[in-house]
C-alpha cells in the first residue's frame, strides 16, 4: 500500500490500514501487523523465498502447503520484494 493513501485513510476514517500479499494459487501470505509496516510471513501457509535475479531484485517465490492435489512448488509468482532485513543490498560490485 502506498504511504500517501495509508495516510488518506487513516485521515478520513481514523484507523490505521493494513496490508497483506497473496495469490489465487495459494503459494505465500503475508501481512502487514500495527506494530510495523514490514510484512510478516504465515509460514503455515507455504514457505516463501526471496531469489536474487540477474537485475538484482528479489523475485517471490513460494510453496504452498494448501493445496494436496496439486502443489506449486517453488513457483514464481512474477513479483519482487524487499528483504526488511537487507534493506541495503550488497550484490553489485
Amino acid at each position: 500500500m502506498q504511504n500517501s493513501w495509508a495516510k488518506e485513510i487513516n485521515n478520513v476514517f481514523k484507523i490505521k490500514p493494513l496490508a497483506h500479499y497473496g495469490q489465487i494459487e495459494k503459494v505465500s501470505f503475508m501481512h502487514q501487523t500495527h506494530e510495523s509496516t514490514d510484512y510478516k510471513y504465515i509460514h503455515e501457509y507455504g514457505v516463501t523465498e526471496l531469489v536474487v535475479d540477474n537485475n538484482y531484485q528479489n523475485k517471490i517465490l513460494g510453496t504452498g502447503f494448501l493445496n494436496y492435489y496439486m502443489p506449486f512448488l517453488r513457483y514464481e509468482t512474477g513479483d519482487y520484494a524487499e528483504n526488511a532485513n537487507k534493506r541495503k543490498f550488497k550484490y553489485r560490485n
